[in-house]
């Protein structure tokens, strides 16, 4: 087969989803580590090697990462960087006035519609927070 694009070795491992690879189409799983990824959609590209040695096309798989609402950037904590980047998104809503709802945090994080100094504040009364 050809191989595959890449640096070589930097692929996941997958299991069988039934636990025994015996058909010529297998569902797969997988786990792979989010660290170092932001918070939003994100695309893995997923492909297979058969016991000949024959790659498979690609298929493109989404998932989500999730992060505590003060944790901005998902570092696992609270922190300044947190704060420093929501202030940094309400300077700039207030000069070029474009909102991105990520930053609506108030509310426990569910917002109320507006990016506003209570956003900000919302984020540093979580400072500390540890959220792994």
């Amino acid at each position: 087969g050809d191989a595959p694009p890449g640096d070589p070795g930097t692929g996941t491992p997958m299991a069988a989803a039934d636990g025994t690879f015996n058909s010529t189409i297998e569902n797969v799983v997988a786990t792979v580590a989010t660290t170092g990824l932001g918070r939003g959609t994100h695309l893995a590209m997923v492909r297979g090697l058969d016991s000949g040695g024959n790659w498979g096309p690609f298929s493109a798989q989404s998932f989500e990462v999730t992060c505590f609402f003060a944790d901005i950037n998902c570092s696992s904590q609270v922190d300044v960087t947190d704060i420093m980047l929501a202030a940094e998104a309400l300077q700039s809503y207030w000069t070029n006035g474009v909102y991105d709802p990520i930053f609506d945090l108030n509310n426990g994080g569910a917002g109320d519609g507006a990016f506003d100094l209570l956003d900000v504040q919302t984020v540093a009364a979580n400072f500390g927070v540890t959220t792994r």
